[in-house]
């Protein structure tokens, strides 16, 4: 199951927190991009701090590793949006750099939150539907 969740402001923590408890709870593993090193341990950081229970032995395979083992000679840098782009075509033109993304979602919020954003778009399921036709190495999907 892919699922892509979105809190627009601190206050929305708790239900974030409270939605994402039993899918993990369910969950046989999770895959990221570079998750290891921000997603996950902030996600175990939140839980904890609300007093909530992180499932230590949740399997995580974080993806950004295994891609610059296979593509780094290939192209200048792994970045997500460089891999989908050179590796299976896919060019998000209203893509916001990682960086931009925390005060784009407060410009939204504070314009009355409700409006689509690239910063909040579902771009993930595309790139994961895409990405499972892939052949490493060879550039071609």
């Amino acid at each position: 199951m892919l699922a892509q969740h979105f809190m627009r402001d601190f206050d929305e923590e708790p239900a974030l927190l409270a939605t994402l408890e039993p899918l993990l709870e369910r969950a046989s593993g999770v895959v990221t991009f570079n998750g290891s090193t921000f997603d996950l341990p902030l996600l175990e950081t939140r839980f904890i701090m609300a007093r909530g229970r992180w499932p230590a032995a949740l399997p995580h395979l974080d993806l950004l590793r295994p891609a610059r083992r296979v593509w780094a000679s290939c192209f200048a840098d792994c970045r997500l949006a460089t891999l989908e782009r050179e590796v299976i075509g896919l060019v998000r033109d209203d893509d916001i750099p990682g960086g931009f993304i925390p005060p784009s979602i407060s410009t939204i919020c504070a314009r009355g939150g409700r409006r689509r954003s690239p910063a909040c778009s579902p771009t993930t399921a595309t790139t994961s539907s895409r990405w499972s036709g892939c052949s490493p190495g060879s550039g071609e999907p």
